[in-house]
């Protein structure tokens, strides 16, 4: 492996994770099915996600930037699965 890409690949690992991401990824992770399919059919909206992560205790912001940070893990969520992210 290059030196260029050992120094990302290092400074990625030492990157302080939000608080609350982790249990957000968690909540996304156990109901991607569901989330899956309520995206592909366009019927809910990242914050009508939200709001029912929030809805199970999951601590969300419902703000441009929390939403944002939700699909990109819905994003890194679905790629670790194999299945191009429905944005």
């Amino acid at each position: 492996m290059s030196k260029a890409l050992r120094e990302i690949q290092e400074a990625h690992k030492t990157r302080p994770a939000q608080p609350h991401s982790k249990a957000v990824y968690q909540w996304l992770r156990k109901n991607q099915d569901i989330v899956s399919e309520l995206r592909e059919a366009k019927i809910a909206t990242w914050e009508m996600i939200a709001k029912a992560a929030r809805k199970d205790g999951v601590e969300v912001e419902l703000s441009p930037v929390g939403l944002g940070a939700i699909r990109k893990m819905w994003s890194r969520l679905k790629s670790e699965r194999g299945n191009p992210p429905i944005f």
